[in-house]
């Protein structure tokens, strides 16, 4: 059986976190997603990497499809204090 779901690499840029490929998950039913669900499909693709999924204010949201953006890391984000969670 093929996967439901859908990869798209968008595109490689140097950041603040260092280097980072955009991607865009989907399912192709266009069904929505949990955040279980994103995971499992980038841990399966991208294993043992870190990801940024990002936020944007409410007048720069686009909502008409189900797809998840995220930045997959080159390596682990250091200017980030993730030791104190």
């Amino acid at each position: 059986m093929s996967s439901p779901y859908y990869v798209l690499e968008c595109g490689y840029s140097v950041t603040r976190l260092g280097g980072a490929l955009r991607i865009q998950i989907e399912r192709w039913d266009g069904a929505r997603m949990g955040w279980e669900e994103v995971h499992r499909v980038f841990t399966d693709r991208y294993p043992g990497r870190w990801a940024v999924e990002t936020y944007p204010p409410t007048e720069e949201t686009y909502n008409g499809a189900n797809k998840y953006h995220l930045w997959v890391l080159d390596e682990a984000p250091r200017d980030l204090d993730l030791g104190s969670l």
